[in-house]
C-alpha cells in the first residue's frame, strides 16, 4: 500500500501505512489460511523475487522494446545495465556502479546529466508519465 500524499503526509504517516494492511488479517486470524493473506501452499508462502531492470546491452535490439520494465531490483553486479567497460547505459546512471540501488531510477539527474552530455549527448529528451517540476524539486 502506498497512500502517496493521503495520510502519509501527515505525522507518523509512514508508519501508518505500514501497519495499514497487516492489522484486518491479524485480527482475523487469516494469515496463510484459506480464504486470507498470502493463501497458498506451502505456508508461509516465500515472497517471490523482485524483477530485474530490462535494458541488458545483451537483451537491447534496435527497432524492438525492451525486454522487461525499466526499473526493478538487481540482485548482483551481473543484472547492473553497464557497458562491458564499465559506463552507465542510461542517462540518469541508475543501475550503474554510481547508483546500483536505484530501483525507480534517478529522474531527477535526467536533465543535469543531458545537459552536460553524461553519460553520452542526446538529441531530443522525451520524457514520457514524469513530472520533471515534481522530481526536480
Amino acid at each position: 500500500m502506498h497512500a502517496m500524499r493521503g495520510i502519509s503526509a501527515h505525522s507518523n504517516g509512514f508508519h501508518t501505512c505500514r501497519a495499514h494492511p497487516s492489522p484486518p488479517d491479524a485480527a482475523a486470524a487469516s494469515i496463510d489460511c484459506p480464504g486470507g493473506f498470502r493463501h497458498q501452499a506451502p505456508y508461509p508462502k516465500p515472497v517471490p523475487p523482485a524483477p530485474l531492470p530490462a535494458g541488458n546491452a545483451l537483451e537491447m535490439k534496435p527497432g524492438e522494446p525492451l525486454g522487461g520494465m525499466p526499473l526493478g531490483f538487481p540482485t548482483g553486479p551481473e543484472n547492473l545495465l553497464v557497458d562491458p567497460d564499465g559506463t552507465a547505459r542510461r542517462i540518469d546512471k541508475a543501475f550503474s556502479w554510481e547508483a546500483p540501488l536505484a530501483a525507480h531510477g534517478l529522474m531527477h539527474m535526467v536533465i543535469a546529466n543531458a545537459w552536460a552530455g553524461d553519460p553520452y549527448p542526446i538529441d531530443v529528451l522525451f520524457l514520457y508519465m514524469s513530472n520533471m517540476s515534481w522530481n526536480s524539486a
